[in-house]
């Protein structure tokens, strides 16, 4: 059996003439002469040797645990709580918006990051996560050292099934964190 490289030795002739099969009949032109899900996941259930070793150590991902305590925005967005992620706003954004009607009369139009920030929220609670991270993304570009864009991309990933890249993106976003924090208690 004609095997790839990275694969030999990980299946036995057996296991990987059954995975070929299977793989075969997955790819079937017509709908009806597909396997149905049920049946292809108790087949791999069956071909699956190391069922005590955790899915994200075979894939290589790396887990949560490199990360530092997380502030309760970080952990809403990594537990995809999007209730938690709007309260946090809220009182984030109520701080923000102090004085911007007067800058507004003093200055004119102004772009606001949080303006993006909340659209990016609402389309996260519409399942629309491509449209989040465009908008999550676009606050980054008008505030680039502003968190909160970088924890609404990291939900966005998380939500595009992307996890390597959003858990990079929730790390930056601990690190401006904890930069701005810092930045606030040495000033005070």
């Amino acid at each position: 059996m004609l095997t790839d490289s990275c694969l030999e030795g990980q299946f036995s002739n057996d296991d990987g003439t059954e995975l070929v099969r299977l793989a075969s009949c997955c790819l079937q032109y017509e709908p009806r002469e597909r396997p149905n899900p049920k049946l292809v996941v108790s087949a791999l259930i069956l071909l699956q040797k190391e069922t005590k070793v955790p899915s994200y150590e075979l894939m290589g991902v790396q887990t949560t645990t490199s990360l530092s305590p997380l502030s309760p925005l970080a952990e809403a967005c990594l537990r995809m709580d999007f209730t938690a992620i709007h309260d946090v706003m809220e009182k984030l954004s109520s701080k923000d918006d102090e004085g911007r009607t007067t800058e507004f009369i003093e200055h004119g139009p102004m772009i606001s990051p949080m303006v993006y920030a909340r659209r990016s929220l609402c389309y996260l609670m519409n399942e629309m996560p491509e449209e989040a991270l465009d908008d999550a993304m676009q606050a980054q570009v008008i505030s680039p050292l502003w968190h909160i864009a970088s924890y609404l991309q990291a939900a966005s990933l998380f939500a595009l099934k992307t996890e390597p890249v959003a858990h990079v993106a929730l790390k930056e976003g601990a690190a401006l964190e904890a930069k701005k924090t810092g930045l606030a208690t040495n000033g005070q």
